[in-house]
């Protein structure tokens, strides 16, 4: 009885964090019109010259590289990290796609390593994460091999730079201009912790990985991108990419945090697939469609810190809108998606929550030196 009665109040509260609106962090006005024009103009001269497909494939580089913020010299690092991070991860994805159950082998493989490195700290998770996003989308983009990897990667990197370019000068424009949206002297970088040396990193990585709780997020997403793999490799349809895709999405490090999260990500991405899916109808103008993702790439930075829920609404049908642009997506291909989308919640569900809690409560986190 007892957990029938929670069952209602854990859906409630699942639900109120999922519109509960945050305000801590201040967002600049120029990482919006910065990734709007990053993201539309590629795809804009992509129609222009009927270069559709060279066009999504800039943009979606523009998509890597976005959403920094702090002074022009931490802007300028940040981005050109994530430049660099994308590129590396298009290059891998799509140089390992068309393979088969080797290509799965691989994704497994690539982010078991990257989950591992990831677990020195806050920056490498987040580079991680979105090498291993971007890695699952370049296979995507390698299955037709319409262009050679390199090819791909040369696009991509061209879309990026531009974002980067075009952030960098936003970011000064405003700023000369007063209208960065900050306080004076406030970036978001002066919010986040001190940073640590990366030798005592270092050292405290290795001290973590001699107990089972230290491994817990490289192996509770390895088992959940292995059990992707093998559904995606037997059920041979062209957009099995997605389910190890969501499963990134909406696993988490924290295990104690994921099911909550998880649930609010399933929901964002399942509504965003249907917003996706309504765009690329074939009743939607092409000028329409480069409107939307304008709009969507100007909104994602302040979602990104406000509602996490709704920033994945937002993300999840501008990835399908660069990933499908020029075709239109029918009732079946929907479907596809949002079995996929429920397919890759289910995973995470009971292969990165469920099965976990008992065995790392068996193996608690070491003991961290003061301060550190």
């Amino acid at each position: 009885m007892n957990a029938l009665t929670s069952l209602p109040e854990a859906v409630r509260s699942i639900l109120v964090d999922a519109v509960r609106w945050s305000r801590e962090i201040p967002v600049p006005v120029s990482q919006s019109v910065a990734v709007a024009l990053g993201m539309a103009v590629p795809i804009a001269v992509g129609v222009a010259i009927d270069q559709i497909g060279l066009g999504m494939l800039a943009s979606l580089g523009g998509l890597a590289a976005s959403g920094a913020a702090g002074t022009l010299r931490e802007q300028g690092i940040l981005l050109c990290s994530a430049l660099v991070t994308g590129c590396a991860a298009v290059l891998v994805g799509s140089t390992i796609a068309g393979h088969g159950w080797m290509t799965g082998a691989a994704i497994v493989l690539i982010t078991t390593i990257a989950a591992l490195v990831g677990s020195l700290g806050r920056t490498f998770a987040r580079s991680t994460t979105v090498f291993t996003i971007f890695m699952i989308i370049g296979t995507s983009l390698g299955i037709s091999g319409a262009l050679p990897p390199i090819d791909v990667t040369l696009v991509f990197a061209a879309g990026a730079a531009w974002t980067v370019i075009v952030s960098l000068l936003a970011s000064s424009l405003f700023r000369a201009l007063g209208r960065e949206g900050l306080t004076a002297g406030t970036t978001v970088i002066d919010q986040q912790p001190a940073p640590i040396t990366l030798r005592r990193r270092f050292r405290r990585w290795f001290r973590s990985l001699q107990h089972l709780a230290g491994w817990q997020y490289t192996l509770r997403i390895s088992l959940c991108i292995l059990v992707s793999e093998i559904i995606a490799v037997l059920w041979d349809q062209p957009w099995s990419y997605w389910i190890p895709l969501v499963v990134v999405i909406i696993l988490q490090r924290n295990i104690e945090t994921t099911l909550a999260r998880a649930s609010q990500r399933a929901l964002g991405t399942c509504a965003g697939v249907i917003i996706g899916s309504v765009l690329l109808s074939k009743f939607t103008p092409i000028w329409f469609l480069i409107l939307m993702v304008g709009i969507l790439a100007a909104v994602r930075p302040i979602l990104r810190v406000r509602n996490y829920t709704l920033y994945t609404v937002v993300m999840t049908p501008l990835i399908i809108i660069l990933l499908e642009f020029g075709s239109t997506l029918s009732s079946g291909v929907l479907a596809y998606r949002l079995v996929d989308t429920a397919i890759g919640f289910i995973i995470v569900v009971v292969f990165g929550y469920l099965l976990w809690p008992v065995l790392l409560v068996r193996s608690p986190m070491p003991v961290t030196e003061p301060g550190s």
